[in-house]
């Protein structure tokens, strides 16, 4: 699920925003931020 998340957003232009940065990062073009401290 999570790489269809992550697809959507690469495809949508968005930068994705999540508390766990682990599952998303080797996702290649994806922007990510952190959600939280």
């Amino acid at each position: 699920m999570n790489m269809l998340i992550a697809a959507q957003a690469i495809a949508q232009g968005f930068t994705l925003v999540t508390h766990d940065l682990k599952k998303f990062n080797r996702v290649p073009g994806l922007k990510c931020e952190t959600w939280g401290d």
